[in-house]
C-alpha cells in the first residue's frame, strides 16, 4: 500500500509541470490586463504598475523572440539576448547602457513562463550608476488575456 501510495504521489507531483518540459502552447491574440511589480531597489512607476494592452496576431508571433518588449518600456540603449525557446519557457537577457563610457549600465536576466491565455516574466536585476553599485532587485510581470482587443 505505501508503495502504490507513493508511487501515486509522485505521478502527481510530476504532472505539476515543468513549462520547458511541457508542449509549446502559442499565446492567443488579445487584449491583456499587464501587471508589473518590483522588490528591492527596482522602481516601478504607478503608471507602469497595471495596463492594458491589445497584443495582435502579430504581437503574439514575435513574443517569445522580444518577450520584455510586451512587459517593459524598450529603452534605444537596450539589447536584448533570447534563448530559442524550450517548451514554454523562454530564457533571456536585457543590457541597458548610459552615461559616459557606458558607466550607466543595467542588466536584467529573466524567464518567461507561456500559456494561451497568459504570460509571466520573472527577472533579478542589476544596477550599476556612475561607476557605483551594483544594487539589485527583482520583478515581476504579468500578463492576462482579458477579451477581444
Amino acid at each position: 500500500m505505501r508503495i502504490a501510495l507513493g508511487f501515486g504521489l509522485i505521478i502527481l507531483l510530476g504532472s505539476c509541470g515543468d513549462p520547458a518540459s511541457e508542449a509549446p502552447v502559442a499565446l492567443k491574440p488579445g487584449m491583456y490586463d499587464i501587471s508589473a511589480l518590483g522588490e528591492s531597489y527596482v522602481e516601478i512607476s504607478p503608471s507602469n504598475i497595471r495596463d492594458k494592452k491589445c497584443l495582435t496576431a502579430f504581437d503574439v508571433s514575435e513574443f517569445e523572440r522580444f518577450p520584455m518588449l510586451h512587459g517593459t518600456r524598450r529603452l534605444p540603449e537596450c539589447t536584448e539576448r533570447v534563448e530559442p525557446r524550450t517548451g514554454n519557457l523562454v530564457l533571456g537577457r536585457q543590457r541597458c547602457t548610459s552615461g559616459h563610457l557606458d558607466q550607466d549600465e543595467t542588466v536584467s536576466n529573466y524567464e518567461v513562463v507561456i500559456s494561451e491565455e497568459r504570460f509571466v516574466i520573472k527577472g533579478q536585476v542589476k544596477d550599476r550608476r556612475d561607476g557605483t553599485g551594483p544594487e539589485t532587485g527583482t520583478f515581476t510581470v504579468i500578463g492576462s488575456r482579458i477579451g477581444d482587443c
